[in-house]
């Protein structure tokens, strides 16, 4: 085994891998052709005038593997690395309702066959009967405190979702980020809804600042009909779609048919398979609507 040292408008690349198995050829856009025996050299497009038409490797045998050392050309000429992967992060958070869907089931699995060239990070994490105040950091508990127990501060399980997803994505460049929300059964019981739109609009702005993403993308899952025609439930119903009709980023789903015929609080097991199923096609559609 050797290294091969390749030198292309004064930047050094460095390339290992087996003498045997592999042959590669690299052609660039003004015509120079060189078969690398040795070591393969990767870049997109440059700012400099240097492009990647193609490159062709054909395995000789089963044993081959390569593993670049070093890769210094992004940033310095504007290029991309030839097949480097987009990042996309998907954060599933709530109540219970979002707390018993399993994202693996249906909302990876299809977000997944949409981007098949980019990495999923999906991070899933849910807290059921928990109010919005759990959430926003911004509420504030001398005005509207819970009634109920002893109040941990405001967003108390919003860090928590927040240090999974800053687990989840460390050392990544995102292409994407998007918030999947379901939640407000609490709120709603607790006849909260005056105050519902402020925390849910301070709960969306808190996550695009935190992850440093004002393209954020939502899909919020308004409540099922379990309490249609209650005063607050209605409200906060109303208020979600509102919300998210606010952007052209944003949207919302439908789970009045999810839980069954008796319209539970919770949906059923086909219809935690169904909402996973819409979330995705939701939010697969604002992705694929814009440059995100």
């Amino acid at each position: 085994m050797r290294n091969w040292d390749v030198t292309i408008f004064g930047l050094p690349m460095i390339v290992k891998r087996p003498l045997e198995g592999w042959g590669g050829v690299l052609r660039l856009d003004w015509g120079t052709r060189r078969r690398l025996s040795d070591g393969l050299f990767l870049c997109g497009e440059a700012d400099s005038g240097l492009s990647l038409e193609d490159v062709f490797l054909k395995p000789m045998d089963s044993s081959f593997w390569i593993s670049l050392i070093a890769v210094v050309c992004l940033g310095a000429t504007g290029g991309e690395l030839l097949g480097a992967e987009k990042v996309r992060l998907f954060v599933l958070s709530g109540q219970s309702n979002m707390a018993g869907l399993n994202p693996d089931d249906t909302f990876t699995p299809a977000v997944r066959r949409a981007f098949p060239e980019d990495e999923v990070i999906v991070v899933h994490y849910a807290e059921g009967g928990t109010a919005i105040r759990r959430w926003w950091s911004g509420w504030k508990d001398d005005l509207v405190p819970l009634a109920e127990g002893v109040n941990p501060p405001p967003g108390d399980l919003y860090r928590t979702l927040i240090d999974r997803v800053n687990a989840g994505i460390r050392g990544k460049t995102l292409e994407s980020v998007a918030l999947i929300w379901m939640q407000g059964e609490r709120d709603a019981k607790s006849g909260l809804s005056a105050f519902y739109e402020e925390a849910l609009r301070g709960l969306l702005k808190q996550a695009a600042t935190d992850l440093k993403r004002p393209d954020l993308v939502v899909v919020i899952g308004r409540l099922t009909d379990h309490r249609k025609g209650e005063k607050h439930w209605d409200a906060i119903r109303e208020i979600q779609e509102k919300v998210a009709g606010s952007s052209p980023r944003w949207g919302w789903v439908d789970s009045d048919d999810l839980n069954g015929e008796k319209n539970d609080l919770h949906c059923t097991k086909e219809g935690y398979h169904q909402l996973g199923q819409r979330f995705a096609s939701k939010v697969i559609a604002l992705l694929s609507s814009g440059d995100r």
